[in-house]
């Protein structure tokens, strides 16, 4: 008994050591996993690469359950923070997005309402101002982006048509 326990000491110590090397390198992986950036465009890519090193690192060696298990739910939570970060930051630029459009919308309200007293003095500054605001307003969502535009270049175009009546009326009055 006594050589037998001998003799798989001598295989368990690098076998030991092994799977101590290879804790490290699924703790590097979970590291690695919580440093990605989630506004990365290729942090999904990054982390799809990542799970399959962990699947490799897995088969190649396995660790006992209880650590595997612990160290798979700590990379899990890793992976799922990571999304979760990703699903909050588009949440937040499509909330960004719709309050743009309501910025937007509301600038070609005023353009409707001020083209029809729109005279040539008023106008230019009409316009320029609007053009200023127009353009300091962000992204919209792209599913209204061509509606929002033709309205905008829509209500430009009413502004300029009665500035430009208004100017024959007045050459026509002179």
């Amino acid at each position: 008994d006594q050589q037998f326990a001998d003799a798989l000491n001598t295989l368990q110590a690098p076998l030991e050591a092994q799977r101590k090397a290879e804790v490290a390198r699924r703790e590097e992986l979970i590291d690695q996993v919580a440093a990605l950036d989630a506004h990365d465009r290729h942090a999904l890519d990054t982390l799809r690469g990542l799970q399959a090193r962990w699947q490799e690192l897995a088969r190649a060696l396995p660790l006992e359950r209880k650590a595997e298990q612990a160290l798979w739910q700590r990379f899990r939570g890793a992976c799922d923070a990571l999304f979760a970060r990703r699903k909050e930051s588009a949440h937040a630029a499509d909330s960004e997005r719709r309050a743009h459009e309501m910025s937007k919308e509301a600038l070609c309200a005023r353009l409707e309402a001020a083209a029809p007293e729109a005279t040539p003095a008023s106008a230019g500054k009409l316009l320029r101002e609007a053009a200023s605001e127009w353009h300091a307003i962000g992204a919209v969502p792209r599913a209204h982006e061509a509606r929002i535009e033709k309205r905008y270049h829509d209500a430009i175009a009413q502004v300029q048509h009665h500035a430009d009546v208004a100017k024959r009326a007045a050459g026509m009055a002179q």
